[in-house]
């Protein structure tokens, strides 16, 4: 949580003070307002009995009475009375507000005397003073009963004689709330020797008595020797520590001792001689040294010792002389000690080396006085010309302890090519001579082609064994003979290009070229091919596998390119058709037939010679145009009929052709003829049609379809288009939907008026009637309505509803509108109501829940406003006393009420209980005052005093609970936002509550004692916190949170 429960419970006490501040200022503007019109004035009336007071330091007040009239009022319940400036001398007020009766304000002055200081006050002595050289000013202490006065406010003073030893006076006057004057006197004394400031030098032994001069101060007042103190010394003679010893006289009482120092005479103060320049020899150089302190020599180890340091490598050593007995002290003095140098037999020579490529550098032996000396530290070496064969030059310098130079000269020689080493890497076969880069080297030097040596190979083209010579010159020597195999190359390391193809109808081989370096490898000799996906147009692979002197294989892609279908050779026909011209293509490309899916075209909708465009697909791309010569259909090929019009007047012809009604004077033309034996008719093809058709007498069918009877059932909007239920009847018989008809309909999706189309068909085709029918709305209550649950504010809250009917979300203002809501304010369940409007009709509604905010800080700040209120105290004894050992069940009534039964029907007397989740864990569950309250006791643990801690978790039917039972049936028990409220009563006293507070994944625990001490504590336990596993079974943990207190 984002606070601590220190804060949080501050809060909640600072909101519960705040709201009782507000209750009393309320209370008192309800008691102090308001006036009555008839109040008589206090100002009208006599004030007596003011008269003159004189400081006390404290408040004033007056004995006064107050008559209006004749009539004397009482204080407090006629006036009431306050004082202004009363307590200090000066001018005071007596203020007299009316009351009751009287209204109005007076206000009169009275006087407030200073008091006589040395009448009023208590004088305290004041103490002796010590002499200090100058003016001496103590404050006396003076009291007013338990009031101190204080200097330059109350009183001003004055001092006299108030310097020197003796009697010293100091002058009171009063001031402020004080007048009159007196006097107190005052002792000053000599000043003790302890309390100043003595300082004494240190002195040099001289062999006499030492007296060093004394300084003695106070302050920055300087007492005089013999005047003010005389001085006496011991131990003043030898070197150490001394004393004198002051003694005051006079203004000074008292003797004091103070040390000081006898120093010895310092030894940096002597001549001292020495041999100040030495050579090194390897060991350690101490010169001697010669004191002397004036004309005397001083004696070592006696009135001084020696000591030497850095006095034995080459450089500065010092000297450190130390004074001994009646000398003190040291000095130091230095000498410089010089290198040695190094002659030419000092250092030996180092013989010829041989060529390597790098600088060398050979080290010589270097002796000194018979000591070797030592390379880099008693030594450096440099070279010159020291790479190439030849003469080369090392020069010895001396270093550290030693100086000088000797320079020495030695021979480098060329090396033999045996004594080096020769790789030849592994090499393959590239088709022509293979000449590998041969590496020659010595140590981590690599000689150089050409330079150092030349190469000729032998045998160095086709695979196996070949030669290489190599031949030293300039810094190799001689001559030698290695021999390397030549391997099969991978044909993976060729270049391979291969070139993309067309589509033929055929197997497709493209043109491959393989080159290895500079080489144009051979089909056959090096190499073969196959290949793969190589007939239609797309991706084809061809792999080419080494042979002969290469090995290994690589696959290639290529394109092989659609076909350019104008390039074929392709005729069309076709016939028409009233559900499309019939085309027939012959198409060739080369050897290859063309098949219909290598081609597409949009066949020509009329009869007579067309222009076609026949696209490319699959395997061919491009368009080619062919004319197409379409035939007319022969109207003999149509099912025809002849008819008495509905009218009864002429005749109705009608023509199908595969199913397809002709329409006359645009497909057909007919020609009628009436005779004494019947009627017959021509009918001929016009337009796409050709050929003719006769027709002798009539058919009955179409004109008792266009007479037929039809029934439309009910229909009821469904957001969907709809055809209605049809019943079609011809006198008595019923025709078959799908066999002598088919029905068709149009605007019939939304509520309103539609249209049914009955096409006939079979025996009746050609035949159509249009019936309308009505869809009417839906009913608004059949959709479903829901809300999100809102959050509890105090006000009125409205939650947008979301209105669903066959899985579409309806539009407000189109569907349906809000009429209206109730329940809205309060934490429960609140009403929407939604009126339906165009595809619906009547009205619904939906509910929603209004909650307390998840936040365990709302929910502890209302907890502990009910109980500062009081409001809980009678709820919670009278459950406790409801409360039966085996029925784990909890309640808050409504109001406060004795609830004895089991509060298990919810009509109990006295009692407002609702039935709530019941029977859980074999469990009466109850639900009272809107709180969900369920059976915490046995969840948490809690029973009624036997001390048990630890209950096992089962279900009547389903046996032991698995930890996803258990959160299970928390989480459909307890839905995030409600809470539960435990209360431990002993004795009939409240000594603390509990409340959980359910969450989505856990539970808040706040608990709170507030029957003594105040002790809170919050915390969040996860499902597994709460329970553990053990035997199988489901436990809650003994001990899973601990009360802090604040």
């Amino acid at each position: 949580m984002a606070a601590t429960a220190k804060g949080r419970y501050m809060t909640a006490v600072k909101w519960f003070t705040a709201f009782v501040c507000a209750l009393l200022c309320a209370a008192a503007v309800c008691c102090f307002t308001g006036s009555s019109a008839d109040a008589a004035a206090v100002t009208n009336c006599k004030v007596s009995g003011l008269t003159t007071k004189t400081y006390t330091g404290k408040a004033q007040t007056q004995s006064i009475t107050v008559k209006y009239g004749n009539k004397t009022l009482k204080n407090g319940k006629d006036y009431t009375v306050s004082y202004q400036n009363n307590i200090n001398a000066g001018t005071a007020y007596v203020i007299i507000k009316g009351k009751g009766s009287y209204s109005g304000t007076v206000k009169r002055s009275f006087k407030i005397n200073p008091a006589l200081i040395y009448k009023q006050c208590t004088f305290y002595k004041i103490a002796s003073q010590y002499y200090t050289g100058s003016q001496i000013k103590p404050v006396p202490k003076i009291k007013n009963g338990t009031t101190t006065l204080k200097n330059g406010t109350d009183f001003t003073l004055t001092y006299q004689n108030n310097v020197n030893k003796g009697t010293a006076k100091v002058y009171i006057k009063g001031k402020g709330n004080y007048i009159g004057s007196c006097s107190l006197t005052f002792s000053i004394t000599a000043r003790p020797v302890s309390t100043l400031k003595i300082t004494v030098p240190s002195v040099t032994y001289n062999g006499k008595a030492q007296k060093p001069a004394v300084t003695v101060k106070y302050n920055n007042y300087k007492f005089k020797n013999g005047t003010d103190y005389t001085l006496s010394y011991r131990n003043n003679t030898k070197i150490g520590t001394a004393t004198v010893t002051v003694k005051g006289k006079g203004k000074l009482s008292g003797t004091r001792s103070v040390t000081f120092k006898i120093n010895a005479k310092p030894i940096k103060n002597a001549v001292i001689t020495y041999n100040n320049s030495l050579t090194y020899n390897g060991s350690a150089l101490s010169p001697a040294v010669t004191v002397k302190y004036g004309n005397t020599t001083l004696k070592k180890n006696t009135d001084y010792t020696v000591a030497y340091s850095n006095n034995v490598n080459a450089g500065t050593g010092t000297i450190t002389i130390t004074g001994k007995g009646i000398y003190g002290g040291s000095v130091k003095k230095t000498f410089t000690i010089k290198k040695l140098g190094i002659s030419a037999t000092a250092v030996s020579g180092t013989g010829n080396k041989v060529y390597t490529g790098s600088a060398i550098k050979p080290v010589p032996a270097v002796k000194v006085g018979g000591r070797t000396l030592k390379n880099k530290t008693d030594f450096t070496v440099s070279y010159k010309n020291n790479t190439e064969p030849g003469t080369a030059t090392l020069k010895v310098t001396g270093k550290g302890n030693y100086s000088g130079s000797v320079s020495k000269t030695f021979k480098i020689t060329a090396r033999a090519i045996n004594d080096v080493e020769v790789t030849v890497p592994d090499t393959v076969f590239t088709g022509e001579q293979v000449r590998p880069d041969v590496v020659v080297s010595y140590g981590n030097y690599q000689f150089i082609n050409n330079s150092d040596y030349t190469l000729s190979f032998k045998d160095n083209v086709n695979i196996g064994t070949a030669s290489v010579v190599v031949t030293g010159k300039k810094h190799l020597s001689g001559s030698r003979t290695v021999t390397f195999p030549i391997e099969k190359a991978d044909i993976s390391s060729a270049e391979i290009a291969v070139k993309n193809a067309t589509f033929t109808g055929s197997a497709v081989k493209s043109d491959v070229d393989v080159r290895l370096g500079n080489v144009t490898l051979k089909e056959g000799t090096h190499y073969t091919l196959s290949y793969k996906n190589n007939v239609n147009a797309g991706t084809a692979q061809v792999t080419v596998s080494g042979k002969g002197s290469l090995e290994g294989a690589v696959t290639k892609d290529f394109t092989i390119a659609k076909a350019d279908i104008s390039k074929a050779s392709i005729s069309a026909s076709g016939t028409y058709a009233p559900d499309g011209v019939k085309i027939g293509i012959n198409a060739k490309l080369g050897n290859y037939t063309l098949k219909s899916s290598d081609y597409s075209f949009t066949a020509p909708t009329a009869a007579g010679e067309q222009t076609l465009t026949i696209s490319g697909n699959d395997n061919f791309s491009g368009k080619a145009t062919v004319k197409c010569n379409v035939a007319k259909a022969d109207i003999a090929n149509a099912k025809s009929s002849l008819s008495l019009s509905t009218d009864g007047k002429g005749y109705t012809v009608t023509v199908i052709y595969d199913g397809v009604l002709l329409t006359q004077n645009k497909d057909y033309k007919v020609a009628v003829t009436e005779s004494g034996t019947g009627v017959s008719a021509v009918i001929t093809g016009i337009g796409n049609y050709g050929g003719t058709a006769t027709l002798s007498g009539i058919s009955n069918e179409l004109e008792a379809f266009e007479n037929a009877v039809v029934t439309i059932g009910k229909v009821t909007y469904n957001g969907t288009a709809q055809l209605p239920s049809v019943t079609v009847k011809i006198g008595s018989v019923t025709l078959k939907s799908g066999t002598d008809y088919i029905l068709s309909a149009y605007d019939n999706t939304n509520a309103g008026t539609a249209t049914a189309v009955i096409t006939g068909k079979g025996k009746y085709a050609g035949a159509e009637k249009k019936t309308q029918f009505t869809i009417a709305p839906a009913a608004i209550s059949s959709a479903s309505i829901s809300c999100e649950d809102q959050i509890y504010t105090g006000q009125g809250i409205t939650a947008q509803p979301v209105v669903t009917f066959n899985g579409k979300t309806l539009a407000l203002g189109i569907d349906y509108y809000i009429s209206g809501y109730s329940n809205i304010v309060n934490v429960g369940t609140a009403t929407v109501t939604v009126k339906g409007k165009g595809n619906f009709t009547g009205t619904a509604k939906g509910t929603f829940r209004i909650v307390k905010q998840d936040n365990m800080e709302t929910l502890v700040k209302k907890r502990l406003d009910e109980m500062m209120e009081g409001k809980w105290d009678r709820k919670i004894y009278d459950f406790w006393h409801s409360y039966q050992l085996g029925k784990y069940y909890n309640t808050l009534l409504t109001s406060p009420c004795t609830c004895h039964s089991y509060c298990e029907t919810g009509n109990e007397a006295g009692c407002t209980c609702l039935i709530g989740r019941s029977h859980v864990l074999n469990n009466s569950g109850i639900q009272c005052a809107g709180f969900t309250i369920e059976v915490f006791e046995y969840l948490f643990g809690k029973t009624n005093g036997t001390g048990e801690n630890t209950l096992t978790i089962r279900n009547r039917s389903d046996g032991n609970w698995t930890e996803a039972a258990l959160k299970k049936w928390m989480t459909d028990t307890f839905r995030p936002g409600d809470y539960l409220a435990y209360d431990n009563i002993k004795y009939g006293y409240p000594h603390y509550v509990t409340i959980y507070s359910v969450d989505t994944d856990g539970i808040w625990v706040y608990e709170a004692n507030y029957g003594g001490r105040c002790k809170i504590n919050f915390r969040k336990f996860t499902f597994k916190e709460i329970y553990e596993e053990t035997d199988g079974l489901w436990h809650r943990k003994p001990n899973n949170y601990e009360l802090s207190e604040y």
